[in-house]
């Protein structure tokens, strides 16, 4: 699949550890003490997984939960249908609404590492990393019922 890149399509499908981060706006306005992670739309092609606070899409997110989830039942089912054309609506209007990420899908193998940005209430997705074919969002609202499900517990 050419959005995501041979490489992160291959991690992607068949990685030996993911991991689930969720994510928060803060809500108080205060300052970071630590230096931030820009991840989409910029170079940086990993998630340094421990750190409390990144940037995406020059947003500032709080992680408040980090675990691994690569025994999680439906996670082979996810990782099929993220590589799969069909599962994304490509001439959405869709795909440049600004999201409201809440995950990220953090997929790890031994050449490294890809992520997933996951906005749950506007069915959107993203790879994050620096690649150009990636730089718009993705309508996932053909799987959106299935995502719902997925990470019902999560919420």
């Amino acid at each position: 699949m050419k959005y995501w890149g041979a490489e992160s399509a291959e991690r992607i499908q068949n990685a030996t550890r993911v991991h689930l981060v969720t994510l928060t706006h803060p809500s108080d306005g205060s300052q970071v003490a630590t230096p931030l992670v820009e991840g989409v739309g910029s170079s940086a092609t990993t998630i340094p997984l421990g750190n409390d606070e990144l940037m995406l899409n020059s947003v500032r997110y709080t992680i408040t939960r980090e675990r691994e989830i690569s025994a999680r039942p439906g996670l082979k089912h996810l990782q099929r249908a993220l590589v799969e054309d069909r599962t994304f609506d490509w001439d959405s209007d869709r795909r440049d609404t600004r999201p409201n990420w809440n995950y990220l899908l953090v997929f790890t193998n031994q050449t490294g590492q890809s992520t997933v940005a996951v906005d749950l209430t506007g069915a959107l997705m993203r790879k994050v990393g620096d690649e150009a074919e990636s730089s718009r969002n993705l309508d996932a609202v053909r799987i959106d019922k299935f995502l719902r499900y997925f990470f019902e517990s999560e919420e």
